[in-house]
């Protein structure tokens, strides 16, 4: 299906972009930084900063092969999580890779439109433990 030139959607999708965070930070530091920080050590991650107040936006290439599942199952191996309820994560973009040359940071620039204001506060208070639907 499709003409030859047509690129499937799959091949426009070069990264993605999610937000992680964990359910219950345990006292002292937080075990999911350095867990980061040794995934992009081993190529598994692109990139990571603090997305406050929700936790770590993370950038991974190849999104076909290294999907949030592929984090779960690393934190679950370290033994830093059960299982999917002990975490918060969202996908929250999809799309080409970009780098910025001056300070070399990666982005994913969407294949769709961008959340609205108003999801992001929803997402706010679900992260917090609210009510998304409150008023």
């Amino acid at each position: 299906p499709g003409s030859a030139e047509a690129k499937s959607l799959n091949k426009w999708c070069e990264a993605s972009s999610c937000i992680l965070a964990l359910r219950e930070e345990p006292a002292g530091a937080s075990p999911l930084e350095s867990f980061l920080q040794e995934m992009k050590d081993l190529g598994d991650l692109l990139a990571f900063e603090r997305a406050e107040p929700l936790g770590f936006r993370c950038i991974m290439e190849n999104p076909a092969q290294r999907s949030p599942g592929f984090l779960v199952k690393a934190l679950q191996k370290r033994g830093i999580i059960e299982g999917w309820p002990d975490i918060f994560i969202l996908r929250e973009a999809v799309g080409r890779l970009d780098m910025t040359e001056e300070s070399g940071t990666a982005r994913v620039l969407p294949l769709t439109h961008p959340l609205s204001e108003e999801f992001e506060q929803a997402l706010e208070k679900v992260a917090t433990g609210e009510s998304a639907f409150s008023e």
